[in-house]
């Protein structure tokens, strides 16, 4: 499973999140590993500009939990 989207402030894309399951399996029990990249661009970026701030980590992530769950998870690791 690949979880991806945009984070835009009225149409300008900041940032782009992107989280790719390694491991695990889709039983709502099933312990989850994803591999995790954050990307912040500057204002008036985009999405294939070379700059930016770019965070990549895993997260562990139980599959019943939802997709939010993971998103929230992923977020606390670079606040």
């Amino acid at each position: 499973m690949a979880l991806h989207f945009p984070l835009m402030i009225n149409g300008h894309t900041i940032g782009h999140f992107t989280a790719v399951r390694k491991s695990g399996g889709m039983d709502p029990d099933d312990m989850n590993t994803y591999e995790v990249e954050v990307r912040k661009h500057p204002l008036g970026g985009t999405v294939y500009a070379p700059y930016g701030e770019t965070h990549s980590f895993t997260v562990e992530h139980r599959y019943g939990d939802g997709a939010w769950t993971l998103v929230r998870k992923a977020l606390e690791n670079i606040e």
